[in-house]
């Protein structure tokens, strides 16, 4: 059976293809692959094979993706165990332990979430050292863990912490495109003073959701 136009009907796909002028189309496969297809610019397609809810372009040539069938992507995971990062340098913290992944893209072995659907992405996290030992955190999301411009989220924090003996903790946060396929995201540390991340309470994390698929 398919589902076009709000109304469900019996017949195989090819014949009611042949038909039926489609403007609001659910199916499993390219409807424009089917004999008789009459898809029109502007139409749109839920593609139930990938989840993924698509518009066709003005010249009625390709599909262009606007949004997600289901629920969109989300995701928060934290630290579980304090680390001890390397001084004055950018370390990639063992984010392990995941608290929500309702599409099960975040790997606990590499540590970084690998989202599915090309998009922009919103990403937050923070970082918290031990109690009274650095002087400067920073908390660094990386896309593809690189630190080129358009590939990073920071924030820097400076305090004498071993004074008044405190932690200092740093938040980041901000909107990047993941291209849906190999860009990943992880959260990096840069300590000075001393290089111990807190695990304390799940204070060190981070999390992301996709604002705009396509």
């Amino acid at each position: 059976m398919v589902l076009l136009n709000g109304i469900l009907y019996k017949q195989d796909k090819e014949y009611i293809m042949s038909y039926l002028v489609q403007t609001d189309i659910i199916l499993d496969v390219d409807p424009t692959t089917l004999v008789g297809n009459t898809v029109v610019a502007y139409s749109t397609w839920a593609d139930t094979s990938t989840g993924l809810r698509k518009r066709r372009n003005s010249s009625n040539t390709a599909w262009i993706v606007i949004d997600v069938l289901f629920g969109k992507p989300l995701f928060r995971a934290h630290l579980s165990a304090d680390q001890t990062t390397t001084l004055n340098a950018y370390t990639e913290l063992n984010i392990d332990t995941i608290e929500f992944d309702n599409y099960l893209w975040f790997n606990t072995t590499t540590h970084r979430w690998v989202p599915q659907i090309a998009g922009y992405y919103h990403f937050e996290a923070a970082i918290r050292s031990s109690t009274g030992q650095p002087i400067r955190s920073v908390a660094s999301i990386q896309r593809n863990g690189s630190l080129t411009v358009g590939n990073i989220l920071g924030s820097d924090t400076a305090i004498n912490a071993t004074t008044y003996g405190i932690s200092v903790s740093s938040i980041a946060s901000g909107i990047m495109y993941m291209n849906g396929s190999t860009d990943y995201v992880s959260l990096f540390g840069y300590l000075s003073g001393s290089g111990v991340v807190s695990s304390s309470s799940g204070t060190t994390w981070l999390s992301g959701n996709l604002i705009q698929a396509g």
